[in-house]
């Protein structure tokens, strides 16, 4: 399995969009069905990736809320 790349190392533009594309869906899902409701399945659904994909950019659904709360606060 593909590691995450250290939070030091540059992120590449791909890696970028894709994160803010994760992020965007979940924004959407978390706002209508709350974090229990949400599961990384719906996510990955929204934003058009695998699970597997989803997964290489964050590794929990946790990790995809905190992005998502520090980037809007």
């Amino acid at each position: 399995m593909a590691q995450s790349p250290p939070p030091t190392a540059k992120k590449t533009r791909i890696q970028v969009l894709n994160q803010e594309t994760i992020l965007d869906a979940a924004l959407d899902i978390f706002s209508g069905h709350g974090f229990r409701g949400t599961t990384v399945d719906q996510i990955a659904q929204k934003s058009g990736m695998s699970k597997p994909n989803l997964l290489y950019y964050f590794r929990r659904k946790d990790d995809i809320y905190v992005a998502l709360m520090e980037r809007t606060l």
